[in-house]
């Protein structure tokens, strides 16, 4: 099963569990999954690892049942993003951030397609890196904007004098 049928198959149960249950707006408060997100512990990795291990990569919404206040949503991210054989949470590199930065120009926002091309590296994580990445350049060159008075503390330009004009006018012809 590729990412993008799972994707597809967790929709239509989403709506098929609200027309089942009603929405959750139907539900009281102390039926309602929580609406935040609390971090994962390494007993509910496991417990995922091994789920999938005995069901499967289309039964999220059983997993889920048997994780108290995970959507199958969220378990399906966590372990496409995190907990998926071959995924890596080690640092980028150099050559890492570079290559992402090479890839982006060719292909753009396709953060699955980029993920193919970047082994170890989830489409998230890699969209992630790459914004990042490119805050930090940017704040980078807008410090050397200011550093050469080509923009003042706000980001607004500063208006730069005309270029001085040599003898003669500067007209260039004889």
């Amino acid at each position: 099963a590729d990412a993008d049928d799972v994707d597809e198959d967790l929709e239509e149960e989403e709506d098929d569990e609200e027309e089942e249950e009603g929405g959750s707006a139907d539900k009281p408060v102390s039926q309602r999954k929580p609406s935040k997100s609390r971090s994962w512990t390494k007993e509910e990795d496991e417990l995922v690892r091994k789920l999938v291990g005995e069901h499967g990569l289309r039964k999220w919404a059983f997993i889920a049942s048997c994780l108290e206040g995970k959507t199958q949503k969220q378990v399906y991210a966590r372990w496409r993003d995190y907990l998926q054989p071959g995924i890596t949470s080690k640092p980028w590199s150099k050559h890492e951030q570079r290559l992402l930065i090479a890839l982006h120009a060719k292909v753009g926002n396709q953060w699955a397609v980029l993920a193919k091309m970047m082994p170890g590296r989830s489409p998230n994580a890699i969209k992630n890196r790459f914004h990042a990445t490119r805050r930090k350049l940017e704040r980078s060159q807008k410090r050397l904007n200011q550093q050469a008075g080509l923009i003042d503390a706000h980001g607004n330009p500063i208006p730069q004098p005309p270029a001085a004009v040599g003898p003669g006018g500067g007209g260039g012809g004889p």
